[in-house]
């Protein structure tokens, strides 16, 4: 499959959430040729690739937001695109389960807060596809705000040619269940898999 065909079997807006809109907002990983891992870091997949990024939000009331992006690569056979699929899968293996996150100044209008993340990382079937899977929190203190935990779903998966990665983020309270967030990064993942055949 070449870049086309994929720009064209994209999910789009109204199927990832209410008044979601194409946006700049999501963090920065995806624009530098990065996939995004673990507790902010990111790695460029290995190899040779064409890619596309798409990056949506929205702007719902506190405990509503949606933030989502995704990245989809095509490389020139099954095999480099397993390559890509498999190195970043060594590296999210090697991502700590628990991790203390300092505060840094990222540039001059980007101040990043300190917090403690955990990660998961499971393989969930989705034939044809390979696929791994993986749910960060990071808890932030309580003076970032009423809705301080933030909950990234990421997910990765490879067939033929194509590697995809995205990353879907919702906030909670402290103590607040991730599962429907979880669920609707589901529900769009799964659904992009379908479009892609």
């Amino acid at each position: 499959m070449n870049l086309d065909q994929v720009e064209k079997r994209l999910v789009g807006p109204k199927e990832i959430g209410s008044k979601v809109r194409p946006t700049n907002s999501v963090p920065d990983f995806y624009r530098n040729g990065q996939v995004p891992l673990c507790s902010l870091s990111s790695k460029q997949p290995t190899g040779t690739f064409d890619a596309t990024v798409r990056e949506y939000a929205n702007s719902g009331p506190k405990g509503t937001e949606v933030r989502y992006a995704q990245f989809i690569a095509t490389f020139k056979d099954t095999a480099s695109a397993s390559r890509a699929y498999n190195d970043l899968k060594k590296n999210a293996e090697w991502c700590p389960g628990k991790k203390h996150i300092d505060g840094k100044r990222v540039s001059k209008n980007d101040l990043r807060l300190p917090h403690d993340d955990t990660w998961k990382l499971t393989e969930p079937i989705t034939a044809p596809w390979l696929r791994f899977h993986a749910v960060e929190l990071q808890k932030y203190d309580r003076s970032a705000g009423e809705y301080n935990w933030l909950h990234a779903i990421y997910d990765y998966a490879t067939q033929g040619n194509l590697l995809i990665s995205t990353i879907y983020m919702g906030r909670t309270e402290p103590d607040g269940t991730s599962k429907p967030i979880e669920d609707r990064a589901e529900r769009i993942f799964t659904e992009q898999l379908d479009k892609l055949g």
